[in-house]
């Protein structure tokens, strides 16, 4: 099996994680650091196994059987990582999560208004650090809706334990809606893990290529 050697698509930028990086940014893969190293041990087997050559002579990049075979199955498991992503909301996400670091207070008064509040705060539901001594929330809330009006109303939620539960409320869909799956037909899967097994291969072809000159 063989793809002609054009290599200029994949920029030049080096080393291994870099163009592991550059296929989950292109494909838009979820689960980053596992991604990532997937497609690097691909790297490092076929380092090992010498199953993809240059061949300048006929300009083309050689793959063996057996490298084309990992590489299909690595691409048919990413695949299923890719994911239609909302940059805004990604972005929001993390703008409002470094807004919110720190540790909050709430009376006991609040509390009580949170059926078993302290399962609650430990929850996954909760997105901030409660504790006796801290900052207040109510405070800080007023600073959220007049940053972001679109997600919180100062006006309507006035209550610290109902705005912890407002502000996870919005944290939590704006973790659940900054990615979802694709739904792709059996076609445009398999379209899919062709072109991201020949993407996986060229990029490795061209830190091979990378090597010749350094």
């Amino acid at each position: 099996m063989g793809f002609d050697l054009n290599l200029q698509y994949f920029g030049g930028r080096g080393a291994r994680y870099e163009y592991a990086r550059d296929l989950i940014g292109q494909y838009s893969l979820s689960d980053i650091t596992d991604s990532k190293d997937k497609i690097v041990d691909f790297f490092s087997a076929m380092d090992r196994i010498k199953g993809v050559t240059l061949d300048f002579e006929e300009n083309k990049i050689r793959v063996s059987k057996d490298a084309n075979r990992q590489a299909t199955e690595l691409a048919d498991e990413l695949v299923d990582r890719m994911v239609d992503r909302n940059p805004q909301m990604e972005q929001d996400y993390k703008d409002l999560r470094r807004l919110l670091s720190g540790t909050y207070t709430i009376s006991d008064k609040d509390r009580s208004n949170i059926p078993d509040f302290g399962r609650y705060v430990r929850s996954s539901d909760n997105f901030l650090k409660i504790g006796r001594r801290g900052m207040s929330l109510d405070s800080k809330y007023q600073e959220l809706a007049e940053l972001y009006p679109g997600y919180f109303n100062a006006y309507e939620v006035t209550n610290p334990a109902e705005q912890l539960q407002d502000i996870n409320r919005v944290l939590g869909q704006l973790k659940s809606y900054s990615s979802s799956s694709l739904n792709l037909s059996a076609d445009e899967r398999r379209e899919a893990v062709r072109e991201l097994k020949n993407d996986i291969i060229k990029s490795y072809a061209t830190i091979m290529n990378r090597r010749r000159y350094a």
